[in-house]
């Protein structure tokens, strides 16, 4: 019991220390960007989590996209003008790729892309097996400029973003 509880704190501890390393990640940016980059990302969270309770509230409409192998699905999510959250989903028979995006003003301030890849390609084998997955997310500030990317859970270099910005498309319509 007692190695239990000492496991436990100890875990705990490790998970929170982890926590700051990221929390002092995001200060070491800010002062490159010389914009608050820990402050925007805590808006751009704090906006994701309105957009997520209040989406059964919210007006929707869905339709097919045929960028893919296997076709997918959009869905966006709006009040009024102004579209707050699409999801999209691209459906391949090696894998598929999920994109979340949310806007605010019109403008996309966080993209969370998943790709999924299969263990054997859907014909083969029914029974779909993830063999790997990998998740970017991008925090984007009002200027559509990435201040923010996380691969698989940590921290890009910010050497990277300049590149990778220009790759992210800002045009999921």
């Amino acid at each position: 019991m007692k190695d239990s509880l000492l496991l436990s704190f100890v875990i705990l501890f490790l998970l929170g220390c982890g926590k700051l390393n990221d929390k002092r990640n995001v200060k070491i940016q800010t002062e490159k960007n010389g914009i608050d980059t820990l402050n925007v990302v805590q808006q751009i969270e704090k906006y994701k989590v309105i957009v997520e309770a209040s989406k059964m509230q919210l007006n929707n409409f869905q339709r097919d996209v045929y960028e893919s192998s296997e076709g997918g699905v959009a869905k966006a999510y709006y009040k009024g003008e102004d579209t707050l959250k699409k999801e999209i989903v691209y459906y391949g028979e090696g894998g598929k790729k999920t994109v979340d995006i949310y806007q605010k003003d019109g403008k996309f301030i966080l993209i969370e892309d998943k790709d999924i890849v299969y263990k054997d390609p859907i014909y083969v084998n029914s029974d779909v097996k993830v063999s790997d997955s990998t998740l970017n997310v991008f925090y984007l500030d009002s200027k559509q400029k990435l201040i923010f990317w996380l691969k698989n859970g940590k921290k890009v270099p910010t050497s990277k973003y300049k590149i990778k910005e220009e790759e992210i498309p800002l045009d999921y319509d």
